[in-house]
């Protein structure tokens, strides 16, 4: 199981065709995922997959925002599937945000945000992210790299 971008667009169908599987609720459409993905991708945003034996078996898609109630930019994590057993999804997960804290380090970015999803009644996702080390409130969690007192003491109120 190793940690690779995204190097094709087969990559990009592959990651969009395990999401789309997935979700049964909300209306997904396929042509948009792919159009989107791709373009994040040729743009250079943050796009991670995990493979195991050459097959993808999760991927995560993160961008770079300003929130309107922050003063500073935060990475969101869009998108974070994975499609294997309990303890490859685990490692999974594990891989891919690891390597997305790295970035945020590397980018001098405060703070990760990676969300649970809608389909995890029970916050599976949210509570492997909070077994990592990440703060976790319901289904959102987030990560404060080194670079997030920086920002976090011209906020306080004075």
């Amino acid at each position: 199981m190793d940690l690779f971008k995204v190097t094709s667009k087969q990559d990009i169908v592959d990651c969009v065709d395990m999401y789309v599987s997935k979700d049964q609720w909300i209306p997904v459409s396929k042509q948009e995922s792919l159009t989107n993905l791709y373009t994040a991708w040729k743009t250079d945003k943050f796009i991670r997959v995990v493979k195991d034996n050459g097959e993808i078996i999760g991927w995560l898609f993160a961008t770079i925002t300003k929130l309107p109630h922050q003063a500073f930019t935060s990475y969101y994590q869009n998108y974070c599937c994975t499609n294997s057993s309990s303890i490859k999804n685990y490692k999974a997960i594990k891989l891919l945000h690891e390597a997305l804290i790295e970035d945020a380090e590397e980018k001098e970015i405060p703070l990760i945000y990676s969300g649970g999803s809608h389909l995890d009644e029970t916050l599976i996702f949210p509570r492997i992210l909070e077994s990592l080390g990440w703060d976790r409130r319901g289904y959102l969690c987030t990560w404060t790299t080194s670079h997030y007192s920086k920002v976090s003491s011209r906020m306080r109120p004075r």
